[in-house]
This record gives C-alpha cells, structure tokens and sequence, in this order.
C-alpha cells in the first residue's frame, strides 16, 4: 500500500511539473508561424484567450501548399481553420465536424506542435495544418542573435 502511495505522488508531481513547461493564459495569446522555405508561403496560427477562463481560447490558422517556391499563387492550395479549443494541460484539440478533421495542439514552453486526424488535407492537396509553430517574438529573437 504504501508503494502505491508513493507512485500517486509521484505521478500527480510530474504531471504539475511538466504543466510548468505549457505556455498559458495571456502568454500563450499571440502569433506563430511554421516557416516552410525560402520561396514559400509560412503557415500562421493566431491565439487568442476566448474569456477569463484560462483554459478557453479562440484560434485561427491559415496552411499553404504551393508545388514549387516562389509560387505566383495560380497553383497555392490555402487551408483555413477557425475555432475554439479548450486547453487540458498542455494539450488542445478541435474537432470541425463539416470537415471531419481533429486538429491536436501539443503546447509547450516556446512552440506549438499541431498534428490532425481526418480529412483536413483541403481539397485533397497537401494544405496540411502539420508542424511546429513557434511563436513570431522567438522568431525576431533567435534572428537578433
């Protein structure tokens, strides 16, 4: 018994401890990009906290494809995604039933790794959402450096 009490605590620590390492509330609020080349279009997700609820957030994300850099934007597939999620530690999902597409949003400390289930290639072409974001000020950061 008392081995099993040691691994509760043990458990529930961690899993505070690693919420510490989640962006939340107005820090996680913002814009991020997935750069995907010289030449073409990034992917933007913007964040917003929907009310006082810390765990409620509105976003919006805009997926390029373009077959070949520098695109005159005649064969570029956009795929946009608008919603809210609800934050469960360090993950959100959002499910478009129109779309049948699952988004999943890994936060962490400095990105945003989105991942997706069904159909949310757009049209059939590779607009996927998929990729690490990471947020526009860490960008101008890194770049300074």
């Amino acid at each position: 018994m008392k081995q099993f009490l040691i691994l509760i605590i043990f458990i529930y620590s961690t899993a505070s401890w690693a919420e510490g390492f989640c962006l939340s509330g107005k820090t996680l609020s913002g814009s991020y990009i997935l750069d995907k080349g010289k030449g073409f279009l990034p992917s933007k997700l913007d964040i917003h906290q929907a009310s006082a609820n810390p765990t409620a957030y509105s976003f919006d994300l805009e997926s390029y494809w373009s077959p070949r850099a520098n695109d005159d934007g005649s064969s570029t597939t956009q795929a946009i995604f608008k919603g809210n999620m609800k934050i469960d530690g360090c993950i959100a999902t959002y499910f478009s039933a129109e779309d049948e597409c699952t988004l999943n949003f890994a936060i962490s400390k400095n990105t945003i790794k989105v991942t997706h289930t069904g159909a949310c290639m757009y049209i059939g072409h590779n607009a996927s959402p998929e990729g690490i974001y990471v947020k526009k000020r860490k960008i101008k950061q890194a770049k300074e450096r």
